[in-house]
């Protein structure tokens, strides 16, 4: 009799344990840190370069906003010498 009372016993305990490590949250991944990408730029008057760092998704906001003040500017010469 003791030892189905034990045994009853320790499986209701597993039940639980069960229950019990399936309410306990994982935590949240970390995040993933994007890769930076480094361009050397050289500044005017200066023998030395300096190393610009930024991510992949940065250097293209930065290449097109760079791409669009070109064109208004070409648009500007255009416009002002007819």
């Amino acid at each position: 009799m003791k030892f189905v009372t034990t045994l009853l016993a320790l499986g209701a305990a597993a039940v639980a344990t069960a229950s019990w490590a399936q309410d306990i949250e994982t935590p949240p991944a970390k995040p993933v840190k994007e890769k930076k990408i480094c361009r050397r730029q050289e500044t005017t008057g200066s023998i030395m370069t300096t190393s610009i760092c930024h991510t992949a998704a940065q250097w293209n906001a930065i290449d097109e906003d760079n791409s669009k003040r070109v064109e208004s500017r070409r648009d500007a010469r255009t416009s002002s010498a007819n």
